[in-house]
């Protein structure tokens, strides 16, 4: 949708509930995020980072520590901080909410892959390539094993392929992840920039 739209409606929304319900109660944490992740998809990351940084306060101060809604925050707050090239805050943010995700939600789920990758990736960022590789590792075996979602994996193994080959191990097992993830994205007509992408990568290491 128009993200003007939207954050005329977050907005609308939070002085209604604020107003009703005060503004540290729990839900005021969610409309914040709502308002943060709108931000952020029109590429305002400054607004972004004020908003979810308030939805944090929030939750942390009205909902239980692991509670699903503080990881919520943490990962999109980390996510914002990344995009503005804050690695180590982002890395800070991720690995609280993997925490929180693997205590709420279980090991093995679709969401603690997620956090996997998003560490994995900062920390690829960081050049800090063993450790990444671990992470990415653990994110695509998870992935792995769930129904859906196939351009996840996809997504997952051409990362660790990177980080493999970063790490100057086994030629033949990154390859093998980089051309499985191709084959994944051909597949899915949305994703042909992500099968370019895999694509150059594996044909500038040729």
């Amino acid at each position: 949708g128009n993200p003007e739209e939207a954050l005329e409606f977050h907005l609308s929304a939070m002085q209604k509930r604020g107003n009703l319900l005060g503004e540290g109660h729990p839900s005021m944490a969610e409309l914040h995020n709502n308002m943060g992740t709108t931000f952020a998809a029109s590429g305002d990351y400054k607004s972004a980072s004020l908003q979810l940084r308030k939805a944090l306060e929030i939750a942390e101060s009205a909902l239980p520590d692991d509670h699903p809604r503080v990881g919520d925050a943490l990962s999109n707050l980390g996510a914002v901080e990344f995009a503005q090239g804050k690695s180590t805050v982002a890395l800070g943010l991720f690995q609280r909410a993997l925490g929180i995700v693997e205590k709420s939600q279980g090991a093995d789920h679709p969401d603690v892959a997620l956090t996997l990758f998003n560490i994995g990736s900062v920390q690829m960022a960081l050049e800090e390539f063993e450790k990444a590789l671990l992470m990415l590792e653990r994110a695509a075996s998870i992935q792995r094993s769930q129904k859906g979602e196939p351009h996840k994996l996809a997504q997952y193994q051409f990362a660790q392929a990177q980080a493999l080959d970063l790490c100057g191990h086994s030629p033949e097992k990154v390859q093998e992840l980089a051309v499985e993830a191709l084959a994944i994205f051909e597949e899915l007509p949305a994703y042909s920039a992500e099968a370019s992408e895999v694509r150059e990568w594996l044909a500038g290491g040729e």
